[in-house]
């Protein structure tokens, strides 16, 4: 193993002894570090591009499948909103 300190990468598996690490140098050398050797570590998650500024987030399905009611038949008995009642 490489007496390398320090070690960036993304982590592509690990077992009960060690880590497997995928090292971001241009040949993608792939390095196995004994949990014995690990100090400390950090995380960084990658959870994809970030949403474009001024976008409003899409609705749910639930909103697209809602469709408007039709209205309800208007009563022959009942006078509209444009007929006077009768005196």
């Amino acid at each position: 193993m490489s007496s390398d300190r320090r070690v960036n990468g993304v982590l592509i598996a690990a077992d009960d002894t060690s880590a497997t690490v995928r090292l971001d140098d241009a040949e993608l050398t792939e390095r196995v570090v004994p949990y014995d050797q690990i100090d400390r570590a950090r995380t960084v998650f990658v959870w994809g591009p970030a949403p474009k500024p001024g976008k409003a987030p899409k609705k749910g399905a639930q909103a697209k499948a809602r469709t408007p009611r039709p209205a309800a038949p208007a009563d022959q008995n009942t006078p509209s909103d444009t007929e006077a009642p009768a005196s």
